[in-house]
């Protein structure tokens, strides 16, 4: 069994419907890319996207996921696969859960009222499951490409992401910012800046350490 990372909530703005016996919506979205998000990295806010690819719930298990709302699993309506049904298409993962009898009427009233605003998902990355890509506008692209299981998926009042929700996003970004600057201070071509006798001389050495301070602020800063 692959290790996961800690657990993430997320919300798509998959469609919400019921007839009073069904809650019926579509918690993932597959090669959508999200709004911009924030990240506290030190000192330094980093703005990223997401996009969750259409292969990320290969070797997911979808049994014993629940279905309750807004990520409250007090608020149960339903378990896979007795009462939950989940099916990944090639548009992303959709549920359908059999309400229970006590739930029905203020589930129903709350999808009519629109009060709803999307769907949420708790989810973990399995390790090495995600990847970081640069994007022209500098912002960051994080693409999940693995997820290695699902605690729940339901409505939510209010969609938006919390400081807690992308901890692990922040761990991840920081993995794959420190790999880069350890490849590119390896990178420096051996003898340059060297002397006669194969010694650097001051001024080349301080301009190449001022040249790589310059390059982890400006990617501390991405």
């Amino acid at each position: 069994m692959s290790k996961i990372k800690g657990f993430e909530n997320r919300a798509s703005t998959g469609n919400i419907s019921s007839n009073n016996e069904y809650l019926e919506g579509t918690a993932i979205v597959f090669d959508s890319v999200s709004e911009v998000l924030a990240m506290k990295i030190k000192d330094e806010t980093v703005l990223f996207r997401e996009q969750i690819s259409k292969n990320a719930l290969e070797n997911c298990p979808l049994d014993r996921v629940i279905c309750c709302a807004d990520h409250d699993e007090s608020i149960f309506l339903g378990i896979a696969p007795k009462t939950l049904e989940l099916n990944v298409t090639d548009r992303g993962l959709d549920y359908k859960c059999l309400l229970p009898p006590s739930k029905k009427q203020l589930i129903e009233e709350r999808v009519n009222r629109k009060e709803y605003e999307g769907n949420s998902f708790r989810f973990a990355v399995t390790e090495g499951g995600d990847s970081w890509e640069k994007m022209p506008d500098g912002t960051y692209l994080r693409t999940i490409n693995q997820i290695g299981y699902i605690a729940h998926v339901g409505p939510v009042f209010n969609p938006a992401y919390t400081q807690t929700d992308l901890q692990l996003a922040q761990r991840s970004f920081e993995v794959c910012i420190n790999i880069e600057i350890s490849q590119d201070d390896d990178k420096q071509p051996e003898g340059e800046g060297m002397d006669g006798e194969g010694m650097q001389d001051d001024s080349m050495s301080q301009k190449n350490e001022l040249v790589r301070l310059r390059q982890r602020k400006a990617k501390a800063m991405c």
